[in-house]
């Protein structure tokens, strides 16, 4: 699943996949974010992997 991390989809959230999950009974979620490290992209941003592993650790401390 694509979040707000992934260049292509800007309006994910980590947290709402989360959420979902759980009301669905879900025992585990997997993010596979798009890393590209070259820019090829229109609207592509580069990676901000510090925000990334805070969100994931936000996300196991609330779930």
């Amino acid at each position: 699943m694509h979040t707000e991390w992934s260049w292509d989809a800007p309006r994910g959230s980590m947290e709402q996949s989360c959420e979902r999950a759980l009301e669905l009974g879900l025992p585990a979620l997997a993010f596979t974010e798009h890393a590209d490290w070259a820019l090829v992209h229109e609207g592509q941003h580069s990676v901000d992997l510090d925000g990334y592993f805070d969100s994931i650790e936000r996300c196991r401390a609330r779930f």
